[in-house]
């Protein structure tokens, strides 16, 4: 089997589906071993390594001190290790096991050296992780002049981004690999975090390297991003913990996003039902700068995904009080909604992407570049749909909105011949520019693998 790289009609029979899915499962494949021999190709240097430049296809300048090796994005490596963790988890459940099962061996070995230099680092960083660190652990950061400054981590330091993505990495790579101690503690530096997040205290240490990229820390600003990568955690803790209260974990954050940042019912008369807002001021109104209210599409949509799949994994491992099971079919049914609202909104008139933000004043964009983890993220969201909508005209608009991400996906973004990695931004006109969506460095198997993950576990 290789990678085909077929496109699909807007009705795809479940064939052609699976069809799809042998290529998913080239892709991960491609970008496992990718990760797997650029670990092996640095002995001592214990980070995943995605530091590949794919409009050079060369390795970015080791000695950049934004793209270098020596600057860890810690954002990366508790995506890696999610995913990783994830991918060998399920690999029995995919149609090449065979070619899975082969490379196993070096990404459990792999897995185990990362887990376990983020454990000694997040120890010596008092608990915490830094979105930017040195190969050694060292907290850094950019001043006002984009000059890396090193600060330290206290134990009074607040919890962060960074350390969702950290927890729950340490939290499943500890879990699949049997290592009870670093498992029983990043469970508790998942559970601190969760509590921060409903304290609001917990903060955005993310650094923006685009201008256009309104994901910067800001007074007044609040974010949906916490209590959403938090429904991830929820997913894990489901699946490998027993935790007596995590079906009501899950669904608190879902309920949450819904009541503050979906304008339904219809709470905000100047939007339109269904519309997701980026943030919301102090008193619980969108947030409004320069008179715009900003959506970014592509968050939507992966909120509803992530909720989705949350819904089936609490339903497959938990016991549900009968409150419970009519809260997950009331909020099912929702995101069919969402999805089809702000897909409707990001989706780039050109069939090429998801625009970045959309301004759901003026009904136009404002950042018209299409970075590409929405597509597989939307892709898994209309998958997820689609598998528990009844009505049939919903579930052809499941198979629209997939087939549109699919195309655009295959045939802008995927790179056979690096790989198969995805390009990380596209201008509108479909050119491939250099702006940075969240980190220099290419993704570890996450937003890609995951998403792709899914799609084949429910269409198998």
């Amino acid at each position: 089997m290789s990678y085909k790289g077929i496109t699909l009609t807007s009705q795809p029979s479940l064939r052609q589906l699976q069809d799809a899915c042998l290529d998913y499962e080239e892709i991960l494949l491609a970008n496992l071993e990718f990760i797997i021999d650029r670990f092996n190709a640095t002995p001592g240097y214990l980070w995943i390594d995605t530091k590949f430049d794919l409009i050079t296809e060369k390795d970015f300048p080791k000695d950049d001190c934004i793209k270098g090796l020596d600057t860890v994005y810690a954002w990366i490596q508790g995506r890696a290790m999610e995913s990783i963790a994830e991918i060998l988890s399920h690999r029995k459940l995919l149609k090449n096991k065979e070619k899975f099962e082969k490379c196993a061996s070096a990404a459990e070995r792999l897995l185990v050296e990362v887990l376990h230099n983020m454990y000694r680092i997040w120890k010596e960083n008092n608990g915490h992780l830094s979105f930017m660190m040195t190969s050694s652990g060292q907290p850094i950061r950019l001043d006002g002049k984009k000059q890396i400054r090193s600060f330290d981590l206290t134990g009074d330091s607040p919890y962060t981004i960074t350390d969702i993505f950290c927890a729950k990495g340490m939290f499943v790579a500890a879990a699949y690999l049997g290592e009870k101690e670093i498992l029983e503690h990043s469970l508790d530096y998942c559970l601190e975090i969760y509590d921060a997040t409903f304290q609001g205290q917990l903060v955005n240490d993310q650094v923006v390297f685009d201008a256009k990229n309104p994901g910067g820390a800001e007074k007044g600003k609040r974010s949906h991003a916490p209590f959403m990568l938090q429904i991830g955690t929820g997913i894990l803790l489901a699946q490998y913990s027993q935790l007596p209260n995590r079906v009501e974990m899950g669904l608190k954050l879902v309920k949450y996003i819904i009541d503050h940042y979906v304008n339904i019912p219809a709470k905000w008369p100047e939007l339109q039902v269904y519309d997701f807002v980026e943030f919301i001021d102090t008193d619980n109104h969108p947030y409004l700068k320069d008179g715009s209210i900003i959506s970014d599409s592509g968050h939507a949509l992966e909120f509803a995904g992530l909720a989705l799949m949350l819904m089936r994994v609490l339903e497959q491992k938990s016991e549900l009080s009968i409150e419970q099971k009519d809260n997950i079919e009331q909020y099912k049914a929702l995101m069919y909604f969402i999805m089809k609202q702000n897909f409707k909104n990001g989706f780039a008139g050109s069939s090429l992407g998801i625009c970045k933000t959309f301004d759901l004043l003026s009904r136009c964009p404002v950042n018209t570049d299409m970075p590409w983890w929405s597509l597989p993220e939307t892709m898994r969201t209309s998958v997820e749909c689609w598998s528990v909508m009844n009505e049939s005209d919903c579930r052809k608009e499941c198979l629209e909105i997939f087939s549109a991400c699919h195309n655009a996906l295959m045939l802008h973004y995927i790179r056979p011949t690096c790989h198969c990695l995805a390009t990380q931004t596209l201008d509108a006109a479909g050119d491939i520019t250099d702006k940075i969506p969240a980190t220099p460095d290419l993704d570890p198997c996450y937003h890609t693998g995951l998403s792709l993950l899914s799609c084949c576990m429910l269409l198998k």
